[in-house]
């Protein structure tokens, strides 16, 4: 617990300072390890051996010949942590929410506080941090896989949107 704390006051400490690129990204990584040994998220623990991987593809964005299919790899794995973190803002909120409002009307705390709860408790986590770190390497990855600043939003199914993965050599094979 001591460890996840330290590891939250430095991300918010660095949250505002430009340490560059390849920085955020072993930051992503840190904080990655930290939540996949603290929680049961069997999906973050496979997200964190795929960041590692995307670790390896960072000198690959300064080669003009593998740059952008490098960068598109990395997105695909950003993209999946985006996902994780809105599973655990589901999970947190559906579990935690409805006692924290059960719980603060018995005690008479305010409407305002009861219904904040479960949304604060995710921003003093781990979690939190992991976003906002996430945010400060989106634009790298964009500008180096072409993407532009759209993002293609699903609604998906009810009970989560999860696809297929195939494996392939070349992003241009998709």
């Amino acid at each position: 617990m001591a460890l996840e704390q330290y590891t939250k006051t430095l991300a918010d400490r660095i949250i505002h300072i430009d340490i560059g690129f390849d920085a955020w990204m072993r930051e992503v990584n840190i904080i990655l390890k930290n939540l996949a040994m603290s929680f049961r998220f069997d999906e973050l623990k496979v997200c964190q051996k795929d960041f590692e991987l995307a670790l390896k593809l960072i000198p690959d964005l300064n080669n003009p010949k593998l740059q952008m299919d490098s960068a598109r790899k990395i997105k695909s794995i950003t993209d999946r942590l985006r996902h994780v973190l809105g599973e655990v803002n589901d999970t947190f909120t559906e579990h935690v929410q409805t006692k924290a409002q059960l719980l603060g009307s018995r005690f008479g705390v305010e409407d305002y506080t009861r219904k904040m709860f479960s949304e604060e408790m995710l921003r003093s986590s781990l979690f939190f941090s992991l976003s906002m770190v996430l945010k400060k390497t989106e634009v790298r990855i964009r500008e180096t896989a072409k993407l532009g600043d759209w993002l293609v939003i699903s609604r998906g199914r009810s009970y989560g949107s999860r696809g297929w993965a195939v494996k392939v050599e070349n992003l241009a094979e998709v």
